[in-house]
């Protein structure tokens, strides 16, 4: 096994975004909705990237990549569609011991993003190492047509009734 799977909590921490396009957009996604606390640097910004930050959901700093922008970072998505940009921020990384996920270049990455099946609170995470994405795709697709909405609230009232059991003299 060469990766150790593991869910971060990144709620409120920083994250940087290297990039401002498609791929981007869907990092930048993941992270808010995990609850970290995200910025962005490109020097250019899709419509819905640049939406992100007039809401204030995001902070965007029009401009290249340079190093010292992972000062005081706790994860950084390499989503540039500059090679070279993106060994950039993998060596500051790598020097720095920043978490880092390049995407589409897995020797570039200290972690890398699964597909996910979200039935809050109930996760699954599909992963092929990299390996081949469209078929961890595909897969995800399968258990979420399989898995509906109601499990995470069954999960919720499992929760709930082993709190209170935890609780009690039994």
């Amino acid at each position: 096994m060469r990766y150790y799977p593991v869910f971060l909590d990144i709620k409120g921490r920083p994250c940087l975004v290297i990039g401002g396009g498609t791929v981007a957009l869907r990092k930048i996604e993941g992270l808010l909705s995990a609850g970290a606390k995200v910025a962005v640097v490109s020097p250019s910004a899709s419509k819905a990237v640049k939406g992100l930050a007039d809401k204030g959901r995001i902070s965007l700093i029009k401009r290249k990549y340079q190093e010292g922008d992972l000062l005081g970072v706790f994860l950084v998505v390499s989503a540039s569609n500059d090679r070279a940009v993106n060994a950039s921020v993998y060596n500051e990384a790598k020097k720095t011991g920043v978490l880092i996920n390049a995407a589409d270049e897995p020797d570039k990455c200290s972690f890398i993003v699964p597909s996910i099946v979200d039935r809050d609170p109930l996760f699954f995470a599909v992963s092929t190492s990299g390996k081949a994405p469209l078929l961890a795709k595909k897969m995800r697709e399968r258990l979420e047509g399989e898995i509906g909405e109601e499990y995470g609230v069954f999960v919720e009232i499992i929760g709930k009734v082993r709190n209170k059991l935890l609780k009690s003299d039994i």
